[in-house]
């Protein structure tokens, strides 16, 4: 018997999650990176965290989550990251966090953020994404027009809220 979809689950997942890796996901992987290679632990620790929750708030959305408000101008504050979430994988992956604190040498630094770049990686997979591009790149915003144009419309039909920060929208 074929598994049955709920289209508004669907969409919720793959625009709210595409979203949340374009603007917020991809940014906190640059900082840490960034924090790592200036010898930043403490920094990067944090960094790390944020960037694991954005993580976990998305692999909620693939269970479900309905709790992320991006009309809200403070949804990097306002959003339970952990929602749906099984509570054995929350620990886990938050616990990669503390490695940054001991990452003295290169070695340790770059396997930190590769393993950080394969989650967001598997994230982009699930999320059916092929080629992903940074924001930040050249490329980057011809995938965030895409986005908007194709996901916006189809929140809009089935009444979910729109995928982009109220800023974004002159709202």
């Amino acid at each position: 018997m074929a598994k049955s979809v709920d289209p508004r689950r669907w969409v919720n997942f793959h625009a709210r999650g595409l979203a949340r890796i374009l603007i917020y996901l991809q940014a906190s992987v640059e900082d840490v990176e960034g924090a790592l290679a200036a010898g930043q632990l403490h920094e990067a620790a944090c960094c790390m965290r944020l960037a694991l929750l954005h993580y976990l708030s998305i692999l909620g959305l693939s269970k479900g989550a309905y709790s992320i408000d991006f009309s809200s101008e403070f949804d990097y504050i306002n959003f339970d990251p952990i929602s749906d979430v099984d509570p054995a994988v929350v620990r886990e992956v938050l616990s990669a966090a503390q490695s940054a604190l001991t990452a003295v040498t290169h070695e340790q630094r770059s396997a930190i953020v590769s393993d950080l770049k394969a989650k967001v990686r598997a994230l982009e997979q699930m999320l059916s994404v092929q080629d992903p591009k940074l924001l930040r790149s050249p490329e980057g915003p011809m995938l965030f027009v895409r986005f908007v144009r194709d996901w916006e419309k189809l929140l809009a039909a089935l009444n979910l809220p729109s995928a982009l920060p109220g800023s974004w929208k002159g709202a």
